[in-house]
């Protein structure tokens, strides 16, 4: 079921960021090399980072975390201790290991951050067994405060 629920959880994400802001919203990473319809991160990433062009013509990047079921934020060893998923700690701690992995886009998250060009988010899409029948609720989207 966790595979599962990731898998529903990031799709939720990519209609969210459709429906929010359409042609105008396009996947950085992960990216996509195997031609599947999901996108799949890894543990030392963000699940999605997306690049929107305002109306203004500049860009602003939306990072997801996405949560199926009843998926907890996490948590990561940092140089000040531990940081929540959602925090600004946690954010950086993550672009900058992005970054180290020769991902450009840690690097430019960072520099976007510092111009407060970034919205941080987490997508949960909850999924309860009822009378082992998976139902999937409606999508809650939160905005974490980065600082």
């Amino acid at each position: 079921m966790n595979e599962r629920s990731r898998r529903l959880a990031e799709q939720a994400a990519q209609e969210y960021m459709h429906k929010t802001y359409g042609e105008n919203a396009t996947l950085a990473y992960p990216k996509r090399t195997d031609g599947s319809e999901f996108s799949k991160s890894q543990s030392g990433d963000f699940d999605q980072v997306w690049k929107v062009k305002g109306e203004d013509g500049n860009e602003t990047f939306v990072v997801i975390e996405a949560k199926g079921g009843s998926s907890r934020l996490g948590a990561r060893r940092t140089e000040r201790g531990t940081a929540q998923q959602g925090s600004s700690e946690y954010f950086k701690a993550i672009a900058k290991t992005m970054e180290g992995k020769d991902e450009s886009i840690g690097t430019e998250l960072l520099a976007a951050k510092q111009k407060g060009n970034v919205q941080y988010l987490k997508v949960q899409l909850p999924i309860k067994d009822r009378n082992g029948t998976s139902q999937i609720g409606a999508v809650q989207v939160r905005e974490f405060h980065l600082k």
